[in-house]
């Protein structure tokens, strides 16, 4: 290869190899900010769990004291079944956020498995660089 040619094909590789850097440094600090807001919106999540189960210990224990003949009684049956009904459902809520946190997990590995690729490669472009010059 001609030395004027290899030069700019240096030239060339090197310009997107920063592109590439620029755009994998950009897309590790995104998914950092995602995988923090999940794992903060699961700490609600498990908040709000035991919110209700709090509220339904209560409900559950304010029906023990009211006889069963009590009208007062069944509304509260009914607000305790809404209730059960809630938690079931932030329980299947906290599920899919755990199942996101481990997909995110993954991902983390193999983006942080790009960029230390595009770090070698980087240092087998600057090697190549020096011999050049």
């Amino acid at each position: 290869m001609q030395p004027e040619l290899y030069k700019k094909v240096l030239v060339a590789l090197s310009a997107s190899q920063e592109l590439i850097e620029k755009s994998s440094f950009d897309c590790i600090n995104q998914h950092d900010k995602v995988a923090n807001l999940v794992a903060e919106l699961m700490g609600i999540c498990n908040h709000m769990t035991f919110q209700l189960e709090m509220i339904n210990e209560q409900v559950d224990a304010m029906k023990a004291l009211q006889g069963s003949s009590d009208p007062e009684n069944r509304d509260l049956a009914e607000l305790s079944e809404m209730l059960k009904e809630q938690s079931r459902l932030q329980a299947e809520v906290n599920q899919w956020l755990q199942s996101i946190i481990e997909e995110q997990s993954l991902e983390s590995e193999v983006i942080h498995e790009m960029e230390m690729q595009i770090a070698d490669q980087r240092e087998i472009l600057d090697e190549a660089c020096y011999i050049e010059k």
